[in-house]
């Protein structure tokens, strides 16, 4: 199990890889929950399962890939569109 707080009104609890709880106490906007919900404790979850979860843009061509891994706003899908042009 790990917990984890978005502000001092909402605590987030992810169980097991299978659930995830979330006791918001206060109005929080939806595109700051849509936010931590889809990222960092999907990425929590999926932890929890085996999973290893990176941040990338990735290519295909010819049944071969090509992953460009790293933080968000370092180029990932600038750099893929580049090479889909």
């Amino acid at each position: 199990m790990v917990s984890g707080r978005i502000s001092d009104h909402i605590v987030c609890v992810v169980e097991g890889g299978r659930r995830i709880v979330i006791d918001d106490r206060a109005p929080t906007p939806a595109p700051v929950m849509q936010t931590y919900v889809l990222g960092v404790l999907m990425a929590t979850l999926l932890r929890q399962r085996g999973y290893a979860v990176i941040h990338a843009s990735c290519l295909e061509r010819g049944g071969r890939a090509l992953a460009f891994i790293g933080h968000s706003g370092c180029g990932k899908s600038s750099t893929a569109e580049y090479f889909c042009r």
